[in-house]
């Protein structure tokens, strides 16, 4: 008869040898993991240079060591300011050339330029940097991870 694998058994890999192992060391060593993970909220802001307040404006953020992984969620105003649409205020700085983003809502690319502590919006296809009439009025969500320097 097989055992039922509710916990990590040191069994031969057949499946039907073995000794169940105290659950115990699982919860220890996931506390201790976490207990070196920070967590966090920030405030992101706008990084054009156009002076932009952002209706919703909300961070979270957990680091691990240089391991950053942050999720933004904003609200662009309706604007007609041409600049390049760039969200900051990160809580940690972007290591150069360590940064990858995954967006929501409009469909845009999100780069992170190394030692700039910002994202900046590009087009998918082209590549050129989305200007914040672009974003106007848009609801944006993302998460990116990256190191820090």
């Amino acid at each position: 008869m097989p055992i039922t694998r509710t916990a990590m058994i040191d069994d031969d890999g057949s499946g039907t040898t073995g000794t169940i192992l105290n659950n115990a060391w699982k919860q220890e060593l996931y506390s201790q993991i976490d207990a070196l993970i920070t967590y966090g909220t920030f405030t992101p802001i706008d990084r054009s240079g156009a002076g932009l307040s952002f209706s919703t404006a909300n961070g979270n953020y957990a680091k691990y060591g240089r391991w950053m992984s942050i999720w933004v969620h904003v609200t662009y105003p309706v604007t007609s300011n041409g600049s390049p649409a760039q969200i900051g205020g990160f809580p940690f700085p972007v290591g150069p050339d360590s940064g990858g983003v995954h967006g929501y809502g409009v469909p845009r690319m999100w780069y992170l330029p190394g030692a700039e502590n910002m994202a900046l919006a590009k087009e998918i296809t082209t590549g050129n940097p989305v200007s914040n009439t672009q974003m106007s009025g848009s609801t944006i969500i993302f998460t990116a991870t990256y190191l820090t320097p």
